[in-house]
């Protein structure tokens, strides 16, 4: 797995010549707070100013914060469609609001035998659309905070601070596991 922090190099903020590309809004460390970046074709990073406008040509993807987020690991069958087994199993245990199903994803960690487990992710209901940034429902992609952390020497646990939360995330060989927010 290519190292991420190296592939995206801060760069000083230039007007001029923005087009194509990704612009990535992540959640910022404190509440209220997104932080817009913009990442040329060619890896480098620029963060952008608030009244910046984006780019022409890009992408943009979305980050949704971690707060809005429900994860659970799952074990489930190799056959059969993954999101169906898992909106089984999450029904089964009283674990999927109304609502929920919408966005349901899976995300493969790992198979032993006749078994796969993933990660089950969806948001949460009601989502608090009125906390995210300007136009994100047009965004191209959107993604979740623990997939996108720079994961320097295959850790098993990382911690960050999004929008004034701590949140950890635990990994298998690269491949997330499961992410919450830290409670005292």
């Amino acid at each position: 797995m290519p190292d991420k922090a190296k592939a995206i190099k801060p760069m000083p903020s230039v007007v001029k010549n923005r087009s194509g590309g990704v612009v990535i809004e992540r959640p910022g460390s404190e509440l209220g707070v997104w932080e817009r970046w913009y990442i040329r074709e060619a890896g480098n990073a620029e963060l952008l100013e608030p009244g910046d406008p984006l780019p022409q040509k890009t992408s943009r993807i979305v980050v949704l914060p971690s707060a809005f987020l429900f994860s659970w690991p799952l074990w489930i069958a190799l056959e059969g469609d993954s999101r169906e087994l898992v909106k089984m199993e999450l029904a089964g245990r009283h674990l999927l609001k109304r609502g929920m199903e919408e966005g349901l994803t899976a995300l493969p960690i790992a198979q032993l035998g006749e078994r796969r487990l993933v990660l089950a992710t969806t948001t949460d209901e009601p989502f608090p659309e009125d906390a995210m940034p300007d136009g994100w429902k047009r965004a191209s992609h959107f993604e979740i905070p623990a997939r996108l952390r720079s994961l320097r020497g295959n850790p098993d646990l990382l911690l960050w601070q999004e929008q004034g939360v701590i949140h950890s995330a635990f990994y298998r060989e690269g491949q997330i596991v499961w992410f919450c927010p830290v409670r005292r």
